[in-house]
């Protein structure tokens, strides 16, 4: 073999064995580079939220000192407002009931505190007829409306933030300008609603305006005139009885419910036609619209129980047992928060 290696034949041979495996190793590498399919990533594991039960009662605000007679959400639901017969105006966090906000410039109780649909200011209004319009991040008052005597009951923004219409005892409806505070008119109304406008509602489409009060009926009219273009009259009984609590619009605009102590009306918004009679046996006096449209939830049980009813046959989905003096529905449907006489404030899960 050595002899070999030194011959010039078996230098030859050793020269292109050497070739032959100089050349194949780069070929090697190269297919192994460039035939080698790559291990893609694992894909992102999807973990589904852990499902709550509907009534999960998440936290109570104990902030407030009395009977809370109002609550908003603001319309990104990251905070809530309410008035419960004092005049200081809390704006706190919807998620863990931190306060963030204190407005005091109101001399008296507010009975209601109204999110602009851009979030960026509330309306609240005080027994003594006044309205104040504030910087919901500042607390800075930006406008006050001076136009009613007695009770503000009512306030309601139109859908583009531009007009106020609010209503309170011994007064009409009043609509006005929500930046200059310039008075729009007054809807007039039926006689009886002299005694007070309890409840006010701004269709979604910002075209109409639903009303009522001590006068025992509903009126739609429109937002730009007043003229009224539909009258809806609640059942017969006694006059405590039929006196209009609230009033709302479903999200369609397609239908109004109307509030009384012992019964929720659902009716068509365009015909005044009934669509559905929900009775109480006892006192009932909040309720609103499920964001969907698809739910009622409203006080029951001289305020010591909420129900959730479907808004298509009335019947009962769920009770959440020990509030309901106000309640208010979270704008993306997930939660609820309802105020009971003694000042507390719960959040919980809706259906």
């Amino acid at each position: 073999m050595n002899g070999m290696g030194k011959s010039p034949i078996g230098r030859l041979l050793t020269t292109i064995g050497l070739m032959l495996l100089l050349a194949l190793i780069p070929v090697a590498c190269g297919s192994k580079q460039t035939n080698s399919t790559p291990t893609p990533s694992p894909a992102p594991t999807h973990v589904a939220p852990t499902s709550v039960p509907a009534g999960t009662t998440f936290y109570t605000f104990r902030g407030l000192t009395d009977n809370v007679v109002y609550i908003a959400w603001s319309p990104d639901g990251k905070y809530i407002t309410s008035a419960s017969n004092q005049s200081a105006v809390p704006v706190w966090d919807a998620n863990n009931g931190h306060v963030v906000l204190t407005y005091r410039e109101h001399a008296h109780n507010v009975n209601v505190a109204v999110w602009s649909p851009d979030g960026k200011q509330i309306a609240s209004g005080d027994v003594d007829g006044i309205i104040r319009v504030w910087d919901a991040k500042t607390g800075k008052t930006n406008l006050v409306y001076k136009r009613h005597t007695s009770y503000i009951y009512a306030i309601a923004w139109s859908p583009d933030g531009k007009y106020i219409a609010s209503g309170g005892a011994y007064s009409n409806p009043q609509v006005w300008d929500a930046k200059t505070g310039k008075l729009l008119f007054i809807h007039k109304g039926n006689t009886a609603d002299a005694f007070g406008t309890n409840a006010i509602a701004w269709s979604p489409d910002g075209k109409r305006i639903a009303s009522g009060g001590e006068g025992r009926v509903v009126h739609v009219w429109d937002a730009s005139n007043g003229n009224e273009l539909v009258t809806y009259s609640v059942l017969p009984g006694r006059w405590e009885d039929s006196a209009i609590h609230g009033i709302a619009w479903d999200p369609s605009g397609k239908r109004i419910a109307s509030v009384s102590y012992h019964n929720i009306l659902i009716w068509d918004a365009n015909s005044g036609k009934t669509l559905l009679d929900i009775k109480y046996s006892n006192y009932s006096g909040a309720m609103c619209w499920s964001p969907e449209g698809k739910y009622i939830a409203a006080t029951d049980s001289d305020q010591k129980s909420i129900q959730i009813r479907d808004a298509n046959n009335g019947k009962v989905i769920f009770t959440y047992n020990g509030h309901g003096s106000a309640i208010a529905w979270e704008p993306n449907g997930k939660r609820i928060a309802s105020g009971d006489s003694r000042g507390t404030v719960q959040i919980w899960q809706a259906i």
